[in-house]
């Protein structure tokens, strides 16, 4: 059996062990997110279901895609995700897309409140909508309704005129 002391000592020890062993553990330093092919992902859509999705034609300058896939979204439906962020990381913009939209998949994209209003680009007429979360961040969304077609989604933490510039930058995925 042992003293009070040694169990004391024995403690010290083990406590100088674990304070070493998490001062020498590495931990992230905050990385970057990694870039992703938006573009190979949005092919293989195009070819698999015959989707004619948007992508940008040319992201601004330090902008980089850093999310993407094809899963099922809100109502189950298939939907194309892709998501890109400015090179100082302090803009998003979210690219979503699917076939036949419910009113409940573009509430769930876009944000569940209306803003009012349109913006027309390169001809088409986007709806604009916006949504705060609880956090007070808001959020606004471009929709391009597509009726029994593509439903467009482009949705941000920027102005409505950056969201109108990334939609002007966006270019049907053709066959290689």
């Amino acid at each position: 059996m042992g003293s009070a002391r040694s169990l004391v000592l024995s403690m010290v020890v083990v406590l100088a062990v674990v304070v070493v062993w998490v001062a020498l553990v590495p931990r992230s330093q905050g990385r970057p997110p990694r870039s992703v092919d938006a573009l190979a992902t949005a092919h293989q859509v195009h070819e698999q279901q015959g989707w004619d999705l948007l992508v940008p034609a040319q992201l601004p300058e330090g902008w980089r895609a850093t999310s993407v896939r094809f899963a099922p979204g809100p109502d189950s439906l298939p939907t194309f995700h892709a998501g890109y962020l400015s090179g100082d990381e302090e803009s998003y913009v979210g690219l979503e897309e699917t076939t036949d939209a419910s009113a409940h998949w573009v509430e769930v994209k876009a944000g569940a409140h209306r803003a009012g209003g349109r913006v027309t680009v390169e001809g088409r007429a986007w709806h604009k909508r916006r949504a705060t979360d609880e956090h007070g961040v808001t959020t606004r969304s471009l929709v391009l309704p597509g009726g029994r077609g593509l439903t467009v989604v482009v949705t941000g933490n920027g102005r409505y005129a950056d969201l109108a510039r990334f939609a002007r930058s966006l270019q049907p995925v053709t066959a290689d």
